[in-house]
């Protein structure tokens, strides 16, 4: 019987051990359970710190490609706009010093077309022409930094760098004198005027980046340079593409030169040598037609004309007396009472015979100086004025032997007679 008892103590201790161990592993699994249950709540949590940084970028991915294609979408090509939105890292946008090829456009005389014409015939015709400009622009990979009035800015290296912005910012500027034929056969069927554009591109170091204020900021670009171009531009006559000598060195010999000019811009201290190009060779392969020497027929009776030199877009207020002696097409070689400089712009007033008005607000670039001759290009010519013109140059070559050559023998010098 005492033996039954201390079996019946033994396994009373053993079901008790067996108690305790039970307990033991139900609190270590009930730790595991608890740690597990800690460990997939951190990881939600994790996630869901991930998920909105996810998000977070997302939004800012969007602002930035959505500010991208707002400052660059109208102004760059799609193919660099895409390019932009997939590596960033190549968009600076901040402020920063770099070589680039500037372009500036003008229409001649358009500033006088203005004036003439209704308002929504202005706009109409500078919708038209900006329009097909930005296509060409666009197609060679500018950057338009501006359209201000008539005139265009262009970049070509920002923001995106190529080895061959010189090349392409020139064979554009070939394409847009090309382009313009078309646009002037839409302005004709319009009933609109003619018009012709100068081009000047200038190459060197300027700063880039965001210009302006918190409430409104451009991509744009400032420096001596582009003060340069806009000089460069003013010497060119319609059709004409004139670049300075930094794009020429960096067209790697690719250009036809067609001459040299050396000008004095305004704000420079030394002269500066210009060319004026007629296309570009290579892969590039675009040329301008040659202009045809002007034919001049001198004029049996003087036209009496009154002509000032403009100056910062104004006309001086006392005009000196002159006259047209000789005509050719958008062309006419007059005398002056008063000094004409070469590549000055000139507004003229045109009378007849008999002192009548033939036509005013007519304005001209001097493009041939010396030796006592003076040739002025017409760039903004009334439509009745050029009308008598024309008139008077087949009365004038009816009568008497034309010549070819704008240095023919005919009446030179001062004017001595006064005109009205």
């Amino acid at each position: 019987m005492t033996r039954g008892l201390d079996e019946l103590i033994a396994e009373n201790a053993a079901f008790r051990r067996e108690i305790e161990i039970a307990r033991e592993a139900q609190a270590i699994t009930a730790e595991l359970v608890v740690a597990q249950f800690v460990t997939v709540e951190n990881i939600l949590r994790q996630l869901e710190v991930a998920k909105a940084k996810a998000e977070e970028a997302q939004r800012a991915t969007e602002l930035r490609n959505r500010f991208i294609r707002l400052v660059f979408g109208r102004y760059l090509s799609d193919e660099v706009v895409e390019s932009l939105l997939e590596s960033p890292t190549g968009l600076h946008l901040g402020g920063e010093k770099r070589k680039v090829s500037v372009m500036m456009t003008d229409l001649r005389g358009f500033t006088a077309i203005c004036e003439r014409l209704p308002a929504e015939s202005v706009v109409a015709m500078l919708n038209t022409y900006l329009e097909s400009m930005t296509d060409v622009i666009l197609r060679h990979g500018g950057t338009i930094d501006e359209f201000i009035g008539d005139a265009i800015l262009v970049i070509f290296g920002a923001p995106i760098p190529r080895e061959d912005d010189a090349l392409r910012a020139v064979t554009c500027a070939i394409d847009m004198q090309l382009a313009m034929h078309g646009i002037n056969q839409c302005f004709r069927e319009a009933g609109y005027p003619q018009v012709e554009m100068g081009i000047g591109i200038n190459t060197g170091d300027v700063v880039v980046g965001n210009i302006g204020s918190t409430r409104r900021a451009k991509y744009g670009i400032v420096g001596h340079n582009v003060n340069l171009t806009s000089r460069i531009e003013s010497y060119a006559v319609g059709a004409q593409v004139l670049i300075s000598e930094s794009t020429l060195r960096d067209c790697r010999g690719l250009l036809e030169i067609r001459r040299a000019l050396e000008v004095m811009p305004k704000g420079v201290e030394a002269p500066v040598t210009i060319f004026e190009v007629g296309g570009v060779g290579g892969d590039y392969g675009c040329c301008l037609p040659r202009a045809a020497a002007a034919s001049f027929a001198e004029l049996p009776t003087p036209l009496p004309a009154k002509l000032a030199i403009i100056e910062n877009k104004h006309a001086k207020s006392e005009m000196d007396d002159g006259a047209i002696v000789a005509l050719a097409e958008n062309t006419a070689r007059p005398v002056c009472a008063a000094e004409l400089p070469l590549y000055a712009n000139v507004k003229l007033r045109i009378f007849d015979e008999a002192g009548g008005v033939l036509c005013s607000e007519v304005y001209a670039k001097v493009t041939g100086a010396g030796n006592g001759e003076l040739v002025l290009h017409f760039t903004s010519l009334p439509a009745e004025g050029g009308a008598l013109l024309r008139s008077r140059l087949r009365e004038a070559r009816s009568g008497q032997r034309s010549t070819r050559e704008s240095g023919a023998d005919g009446p030179t010098g001062r004017l001595s007679a006064t005109t009205p």
